[in-house]
Order: C-alpha cells, then structure tokens, then sequence
C-alpha cells in the first residue's frame, strides 16, 4: 500500500465513524418528526370530532367546553413541537453522508478501460489537502460523497467527483469523452457536469454516473423480466449483422433490418425466454436461470454459419453485462442450434416476414426450408434480494 493510499483508508476510518453517528442522529430525526406528526394529526381530529359533537342536537354532548379548550391547547403544542421537529429534521439531514462507493467503482472500472496505466482509488472520504508523492504520480481519485440513487430496476445513478493527480507538463489531462465512451463498453454511462477544470498539478471534474453495481439489488423476478435477456442479445445480434448504412426498426413482431428504402430483408424475435424453475436464493444473493428460442428468418441465402458466429459474438459479450430487473449475466451459452422446415413453419416464430420488395400488396411470403435459424440458449444471472438502493452487505 502506497503512502498515499494509506492516508486515504485513514481518513476513511477516522470519518467512517463521524458519518455513522450523524446519519444516525438524522435518523431519529426523521423518526420523531413522524411521531410528532401523528400527534398533530390526533389533536387535528381532537377537535373536528369535538365540533362535529356538538352540532348533534337531539342528543346530549359527549365533550365539554373544557375538553375542546384542552384539544385546542394540545393542538397548539403539536403545532409548535412539530415545527421544532422538522427544522431539527432538516438540520441533521444537511450532514447526512454516505460511506457507499458503489457508483465511484462502476466510475473505476471505466476509467480502467480507457486509462489501464493509471492507479485508481475509490473511497467516500473527503481527504483534504492528502496529496500524492511525486514518485506516486500520476493517479486518480474517485469520491463518492452521497449514497446512490436507485432506478428502480437494479441500476444506480448519482455523481461522483474525480480528481487527478499528475506531474504539471508531464500528464496531459484525462480525455472525459473517452471515459464516457469506456463507460458505455460496460453498459454504463458516464457524462462530465458543470465545475471542475485543469489547476496545475491536478485536473478535477463532477461525474455523472448511471450503471449497475457488480450485484444489481432487485426486490422480485418477474417472468416478464426474463425477456429483456432475449430482446438484448436479438438487438445486439442484428446490430453486428446487419449491412453498412442499413437500420433495425423494432416492429409489432420483432426486430426488423432493413435496407436505407426500408425493404425488410431480416427479423429476428423472441420466440420464448423464460425462467426455467424456482429461483433459488442463497443468502441475500439470487440466481435465475433462463432459457430461451431466438428465432432470425432471412430473404434469400443469409444465415447459417455467418449467422451463428453472430450469435455467439454477442453471447461472448453478453457475459458479464447486467440487465435491467434481471441481475448481472454470470454465464450465458448455446444450447442448440436449427435450421429446418419446422421452425419455418411455427408461426409463433415469427419467420414469415412482409416482402416489402413484391408488387406492393403487403403480401407475407414464407422463406422457404433454410431461411430461418433457431438458437435455444440458457443463461445463469445473478442479483442481491433486497429493495432497490439498498447498499449491499
């Protein structure tokens, strides 16, 4: 361990407790606002069901004249407490910080990509004036300062403030377009925010991150969800497949490639994907196995082998990605592949495509025995059980 690194874990361990406390304090904070808005709210009713006594006049009155002046005076302590309440709610949420540095490792591992030569540290501590030794440099610091904000889906987003570290006239400064085009290598995204800028021996910026921690927390998989996995792999399938200058159109009953005049020439669909028995839960960590058919019909003689090294391409480059409400892809592979008459014949397959280039009646022509490849895969995805935002243990 570096002597720079060693003040960062110091700092971390000296903070980590300060942090702990404060947060703490917001937290019976927010509690005792609540509580004191339920009295508010009883003292409220207090007094409606007072008023509401009186107005009964066939019937002798429940409450006195004394019970409504002591509503009335229960209500203006309420009123008061509850004001006291939230200003001290709203002062301890102000120090609230967090020791998650889940978004300042998704930021890490894309400015690994782009910059493999450079030491980088994530941490959640604010290192003050701590700087690097000379023989140290160059070197990047990652600080995560807020807890992440969940999508809703297994992602996270928030920012992130990225400091180097280098030899003034030596280190050119980081290129933030090409940390953002690593990010998206990883399926996340990275966008340079206002502030930061170049000050001699060190270039800072404001980062903004959207991504999936290496466990996606996910309360439920839904079968539903077990279809993003096929739709990613046909997209990413029809991406690498189809010709220079041509475009994918997602149609009613598949994706569609198409020629710059729009002639369909190739569909590719998700015949079915779906969860292949319980998922098993071990601990806090999940893993659901997914099965599928991906079926890509052709005009002409496209396919086969050219096809399936496709396919496998964007297996290849699957693993390891995360999809959204799914979990992160541990292992993906081909079960089997066809190429027969049977599969051209399943209408559930979706191989009969519209023959955009015969004389105009929106006909659907069948492509004959050959024209329609149908990759069985299985998949392995893993994720944390817990509400989304939830840090992981």
């Amino acid at each position: 361990m570096t002597r720079f690194e060693t003040s960062i874990r110091s700092a971390e361990d000296k903070q980590r407790a300060v942090i702990e406390t404060s947060n703490e304090t917001a937290r019976q904070a927010k509690v005792r606002l609540n509580s004191i808005g339920i009295e508010y709210l009883a003292a409220q009713q207090k007094i409606r069901d007072i008023k509401k006594d009186w107005e009964v006049l066939d019937e002798p009155d429940i409450a006195t004249p004394a019970d409504l002046a002591a509503a009335e005076a229960d209500l203006t302590r309420a009123e008061i407490r509850i004001r006291a309440a939230n200003s001290a709610a709203n002062t301890t949420a102000k120090a609230v910080r967090s020791t998650d540095t889940r978004l300042a490792e998704i930021a890490a591992q894309a400015l690994a990509n782009a910059y493999a030569d450079i030491p980088i540290h994530c941490t959640f501590a604010d290192i003050g004036t701590a700087r690097p030794a000379r023989n140290e440099l160059p070197l990047i610091v990652l600080t995560q300062i807020a807890e992440a904000s969940a999508t809703g889906d297994g992602a996270l987003s928030g920012e992130v403030q990225l400091t180097y570290f280098r030899n003034d006239g030596i280190h050119k400064d980081l290129d933030l377009t090409a940390i953002g085009d690593a990010a998206s290598r990883i399926d996340a995204r990275i966008e340079a925010g206002a502030g930061g800028g170049s000050y001699g021996a060190s270039q800072g910026a404001s980062l903004n991150v959207w991504g999936h921690p290496a466990l996606p927390v996910i309360s439920n998989v839904s079968p539903a969800d077990c279809r993003r996995l096929g739709a990613h792999l046909i997209r990413s399938v029809a991406t690498q497949y189809a010709d220079p200058g041509h475009s994918l159109h997602q149609g009613a009953s598949g994706l569609l490639l198409q020629t710059p005049t729009q002639q369909t020439y190739g569909r590719m669909s998700v015949l079915n994907a779906r969860c292949d028995g319980v998922e098993s839960v071990d601990g806090a960590e999940r893993t659901v196995t997914i099965e599928g058919v991906i079926v890509a019909g052709w005009a002409g003689s496209r396919g086969g082998p050219e096809l399936a090294d496709a396919f496998q391409d964007a297996l290849n480059r699957t693993t390891g990605i995360a999809v959204d409400n799914l979990g992160r892809i541990a292992s993906i592979e081909v079960v089997s592949i066809s190429n027969s008459q049977l599969a051209m014949s399943d209408k559930e397959a979706g191989v009969c495509l519209r023959d955009a280039t015969s004389d105009g009646s929106g006909g659907i022509r069948r492509f004959g025995t050959g024209d329609a490849d149908a990759f069985h895969f299985k998949a392995v995805a893993v994720s944390e059980v817990g509400q989304p935002g939830e840090q992981a243990a």
